[in-house]
């Protein structure tokens, strides 16, 4: 079977998370390249990669203009910049908002289906309105693999709702489900998961609070006119009430 050598995956409210726990739970030996839209805030400072890298098997970063797509290394775009893929690597951009946001989902999920075809895997998280719908499309045009967070588990449900009703869907899984699928399309393996390794993934839990504190260390000058700051400080608030 062919291997999807090329994953890209767009989240929107919620997705810092959800990205965060997919790039804990990728092995070290992970044959293909990730690249993350997240729908953030111009004025974020660049912290994401940071956060996301935490426990992460690779090796994560920032993209930059020009950056090779290397197998095993997870690229986070940067605030304010779409990215996309071109025929020298990464490509950013400031053009218009697309979805109302910049960066934006569909712009990389596109231009991965215009270059990669049946290579790719693309992987819509949770968030609000649709961005990341017409991409999923090119890329089931393209021949590749097409993945939507079920909106039963999302945090936010809507975009993978809006995903599911206006896409050719592939997968529709749980976020615990998900890196362990991405591994065996990278693998050149059927994306369905043997049962055994459902019950086993239906147990695992990585607490949302753990990790979130490293705000305090990653970025010691934090501020709560920083927009990122606010929605860590937020979700770090509600996840120890949750946990008391």
């Amino acid at each position: 079977m062919l291997t999807r050598d090329l994953i890209v995956i767009g989240a929107s409210a919620g997705g810092l998370r959800a990205v965060r726990q997919i790039a804990q739970l990728l092995p070290s030996t992970f044959g293909a390249c990730v690249l993350v839209v997240l729908h953030i805030s111009r004025a974020s400072r660049g912290m994401l990669a940071s956060v996301i890298s935490w426990r992460s098997g690779l090796p994560v970063k920032q993209a930059e203009h020009g950056d090779p797509i290397r197998p095993g290394q997870i690229y986070i775009a940067p605030a304010d910049y779409h990215m996309s893929v071109g025929v020298q690597g990464i490509e950013l951009d400031q053009g218009p908002r697309v979805n109302r946001a910049r960066p934006a989902i569909d712009p990389l999920f596109l231009s991965a289906a215009r270059l990669y075809g049946n290579r790719v895997a693309g992987v819509v998280l949770t968030g609000f309105l649709q961005d990341g719908t017409a991409g999923l499309v090119a890329i089931k045009r393209a021949g590749g693999v097409s993945i939507v967070q079920d909106p039963l588990d999302a945090e936010f449900p809507h975009m993978p709702q809006t995903a599911l009703q206006g896409a050719p869907v592939d997968y529709c899984a749980p976020l615990a489900e998900i890196p362990l699928l991405l591994n065996r399309l990278a693998l050149g393996l059927s994306g369905q998961l043997p049962a055994a390794e459902r019950a086993a993934l239906a147990r695992l839990e990585t607490p949302a609070w753990h990790g979130l504190v490293l705000i305090l260390f990653l970025a010691p000058d934090w501020s709560l006119d920083d927009p990122l700051s606010v929605v860590l400080f937020d979700q770090l608030q509600l996840a120890l009430v949750a946990k008391n």
